[in-house]
């Protein structure tokens, strides 16, 4: 996937949407959600650190500079437009509700996928990942999508993956952190998770259906990188919801 953080200014007042994109992949993730967007409205799309680049780049980064992105990047966007709405994806999702417990009063609304409060790992994602950590085509729509979503650019040397191992123990503790402080989300969510995700345990789920302000979805066709074409009309619906940008007929057919 190509990389690169995506800015578009808008003039007060107009909606802004501040997305932030989960680990290994890219702003050039959320290309999907983008007709659901108003064309006057402000967009940011900060590309974390060491992503789009060699492994070792990753390796280098970490959780605290990611999170520190997210902020200042809501931040800047708050000074400008007085509210932001979020629309998250995976890791993504965590700084998210983090910005949520955090700014209550300033974010309207959040649009989340795939949020990873527990992990788990498929034997099918990790052949893939490996097989595109080595540069291998992949034949098959889902592992068509994760190469496609991956920004980290793939190498023959897998010695140049070790650096990630502490990534993923932060990504882990991130994880706790998000479910302990949970309950002090006050902000209203749609929350979609896919039912064959191969990185997000069901529980991450069944966690956020305990939340009073989280509406959760299922999408019955999806991967965690893969949104078959159903699945994705209701995602960009609930964007355009969130924006209000379609009337309300249009958010009943998300259920």
């Amino acid at each position: 996937m190509t990389a690169a953080p995506v800015y578009r200014s808008g003039t007060p007042p107009c909606k802004a949407v501040l997305m932030l994109h989960g680990i290994l992949s890219a702003p050039q993730f959320f290309r999907f959600l983008l007709p659901a967007i108003p064309r006057n409205a402000a967009l940011c799309a900060p590309l974390l650190l060491g992503h789009g680049q060699p492994p070792r780049a990753l390796s280098l980064a970490n959780m605290q500079q990611w999170k520190a992105q997210a902020r200042t990047a809501f931040l800047a966007m708050r000074r400008k437009y007085g509210s932001v709405h979020i629309a998250a994806h995976s890791m993504g999702t965590l700084f998210a509700i983090a910005l949520a417990c955090e700014f209550p009063e300033d974010i309207p609304e959040m649009l989340l996928l795939n949020v990873p409060l527990y992990p788990r790992l498929t034997l099918s994602a990790a052949v893939k990942s490996l097989a595109i950590a080595g540069n291998l085509p992949q034949i098959d729509r889902q592992g068509i999508a994760m190469q496609n979503a991956f920004s980290v650019s793939p190498s023959a040397d897998l010695s140049a993956y070790l650096g990630w191992i502490p990534r993923y123990l932060e990504l882990f503790d991130e994880m706790a952190a998000v479910r302990s402080g949970l309950d002090g989300l006050h902000v209203p969510c749609t929350a979609f998770y896919s039912r064959r995700d191969e990185l997000v345990s069901p529980r991450s789920a069944i966690l956020l259906r305990a939340q009073p302000e989280i509406r959760v979805l299922r999408l019955q066709s999806s991967t965690h990188f893969y949104y078959s074409p159903f699945d994705s009309r209701r995602i960009r619906a609930a964007a355009a919801d969130m924006l209000r940008a379609v009337p309300a007929s249009v958010s009943a057919a998300l259920v």
